[in-house]
């Protein structure tokens, strides 16, 4: 009886190790993945970011955003822009 317990306690022993072995590749398998992933994206993004780029010899747009100037000797750019409204009333009088 005694060996029976050794050999059930030993069967278990080796189905724990099974599983633990299987749960330690799941997570290696789901971290391969997970950079897999990430690499993924960050190729993505770079693709984004070179399409954004303004071209390397874009005279004709010379602040970092459309309608905008750059100014001397900063790195800012500023656009100006606005709408003006007038209202005028006048008065019709007759000749007298």
């Amino acid at each position: 009886m005694n060996g029976r317990r050794v050999s059930g306690a030993v069967a278990a022993l080796f189905a724990a190790a099974a599983v633990l072995s299987g749960a330690a590749r799941a997570r290696a398998d789901e971290l391969s993945d997970l950079r897999a992933n990430s690499q993924l994206l960050q190729q993505r993004l770079d693709q984004i970011r070179r399409a954004q780029a303004p071209p390397a010899d874009s005279a004709a747009a010379p602040g970092s955003f459309p309608r905008s100037f750059l100014i001397p000797g900063t790195n800012t750019s500023v656009r100006v822009g606005g709408n003006a409204t007038e209202t005028l009333q006048y008065r019709l009088q007759d000749g007298r």
